[in-house]
């Protein structure tokens, strides 16, 4: 007849344990994750001046998070962290008043766990335009007032705007 040997109740309570112990370290790492859905809000500040006057279309722009991002009551994107952008097209102001434009996106930011997050976000400006008023002059007093240009486009350093993210994305904790 087969026996057990005298320690087999220690080695199967061993097991056990051991097997709880996995379970219980899978679930925990599950629990150290949050979801920053598609669509969430992010605030950001531009960091620099913008001109169509000087800017290129593939130039970089900066920012940064304006205001904490928080799920659940949880920090997954920080106040002050950099995001990055470009410009995308631009338009210098041409004559008869013709004003100036500049379009730009909001590209990617950080979250706290160091995971790039890709936002969406697009930004048009134009600049005043005088055409009218140039045209106006003109006729009624002289042909040299079409020499006169439009304004620029210009967007100041700590202007606010919003991008969203652009998917989900599992942030850990």
């Amino acid at each position: 007849m087969f026996s057990l040997p005298s320690n087999f109740k220690f080695y199967k309570m061993k097991n056990l344990i051991i097997l709880f112990a996995l379970l219980a370290s899978v679930n925990l790492k599950s629990q150290n994750h949050i979801l920053l859905q598609e669509g969430e809000i992010v605030q950001v500040m531009l960091n620099e001046i913008l001109d169509s006057r000087v800017s290129k279309v593939g130039d970089q722009v900066n920012f940064e998070v304006s205001e904490n991002v928080m799920v659940d009551s949880i920090i997954v994107i920080e106040k002050g962290t950099l995001a990055t952008g470009s410009i995308i097209h631009i338009k210098k102001a041409n004559f008869a008043g013709v004003e100036g434009q500049l379009e730009f996106s909001i590209d990617y930011t950080v979250a706290r766990d160091g995971q790039n997050i890709r936002l969406r976000s697009f930004q048009e400006l134009d600049g005043e335009s005088l055409t009218e008023e140039v045209i106006v002059a003109a006729v009624l007093l002289h042909p040299l007032f079409l020499v006169f240009k439009g304004k620029e486009a210009t967007i100041e350093k700590g202007t606010l705007f919003s991008a969203y993210v652009d998917m989900d994305y599992s942030i850990v904790l």
